[in-house]
């Protein structure tokens, strides 16, 4: 079994050099693979079915539903990408984690972004996926929620640098915590390509961003390597 993950290709330009690279990539590998997970943030910014974002991101999420004909697409909200139900073919899952099991070991993949974090954020994050928020953001003037996206997506790239390895160090102990059900965590958000193992075989995948550096992890019945696409 082959599972191909990725995060954090944070779409917004979709003529730019890694945009055209994770469409071409997707095409090529939709039929090599028995499931693509995209874990969240694919898109700089997508909250509901706000009108102007989905003909801007038309492209890509044509290619997505057409990748969901030959192989299982998994689809795990992120910060920058919520509210997401009923916008893609009904046979792309969405979801805030998944589980599977490969090579017999159980895999389960989240975000990443509620590792680490503190009760500020929670409430936050637990807020802008209500539904009032979905119907709020949905009806706003499509010029209107299109400035906002950008100017909040910019925002919070800024509020947020990368990941450093010691803050990667400093979350071992949550998640050690979240391993107890399942022998392998992946997640992404954090935009620095990491890997942990732990006793019993427990292990820990922090995706490097797809944004800029291409990172993807191939996991082959059970087994991972964290990849580059064109390296």
């Amino acid at each position: 079994m082959r599972i191909l993950t990725l995060s954090d290709a944070h779409l917004l330009d979709l003529n730019s050099t890694d945009a055209r690279t994770l469409l071409r990539w997707l095409a090529q590998e939709r039929d090599c693979a028995d499931a693509i997970v995209l874990n969240g943030d694919l898109f700089d910014f997508l909250v509901g079915r706000q009108r102007r974002a989905l003909r801007h991101y038309a492209p890509a999420i044509d290619l997505l539903n057409e990748c969901a004909d030959v192989t299982k697409v998994v689809y795990i909200q992120g910060n920058h990408d919520f509210h997401l139900a009923g916008l893609f073919s009904p046979r792309i899952v969405v979801a805030e984690s998944w589980e599977t099991d490969c090579g017999n070991r159980r895999m389960r993949w989240e975000h990443g972004d509620l590792i680490g974090v503190g009760v500020g954020y929670r409430r936050l994050r637990a807020f802008l996926r209500s539904q009032l928020v979905r119907r709020v953001t949905e009806g706003f003037p499509p010029w209107l929620a299109w400035r906002l996206a950008l100017l909040w997506s910019a925002t919070s790239r800024d509020a947020s640098p990368d990941t450093t390895e010691a803050e990667m160090l400093a979350m071992l102990p949550e998640v050690k915590e979240r391993l107890t059900t399942t022998d392998i965590l992946i997640t992404g958000h954090y935009h620095f390509p990491y890997s942990h193992k732990f006793e019993h075989g427990k292990e820990w995948w922090g995706l490097g961003p797809w944004l800029k550096d291409c990172w993807y992890l191939e996991t082959i019945d059970g087994q991972s390597t964290l990849r580059q696409a064109g390296a």
